[in-house]
């Protein structure tokens, strides 16, 4: 936060040390979790790599810098350092951070208005993730 929009903020929402995030960021957190209210939940189970070994419950990732080998389709993939492989799977990758950034902000919105329907939306997401297997 800059000093200028520090200093401007509502009294009550600073004290001698701290500033009530709950007052100075309200605006910014129930924005987000709004949004984010309109969005289907997304797993894993919803995208699939067929380079993946695993099953359909199984994350899945690639590493950045790694590519086929252009001499052999089937050897081992090489490395080639600070280039991305821009057909790496990473479907997966953004669904985990699709959730950690939507269920934070649900569960902020939650906490700023005690309204329960940013907490029961947290909830299905993290019910879809952990807890029902065949939610896709």
């Amino acid at each position: 936060m800059k000093r200028r929009t520090l200093l401007s903020l509502p009294a009550l929402a600073l004290n001698a040390a701290t500033p009530d995030l709950t007052v100075v960021d309200r605006a910014r957190i129930l924005k987000a979790a709004n949004a984010y209210l309109k969005l289907a939940r997304a797993t894993i189970t919803a995208a699939s790599s067929a380079r993946s070994a695993g099953g359909r419950h199984d994350f899945f990732s690639e590493g950045d810098y790694w590519w086929p080998d252009p001499k052999d389709a089937k050897a081992p993939y090489i490395q080639r350092d600070g280039m991305t492989n821009p057909d790496n799977f990473v479907a997966h990758r953004k669904a985990m951070i699709r959730l950690s950034v939507e269920v934070p902000a649900l569960v902020a919105a939650w906490r700023v208005t005690k309204d329960k329907k940013y907490a029961e939306h947290a909830a299905l997401h993290l019910r879809a993730w952990f807890v029902d297997p065949d939610h896709e």
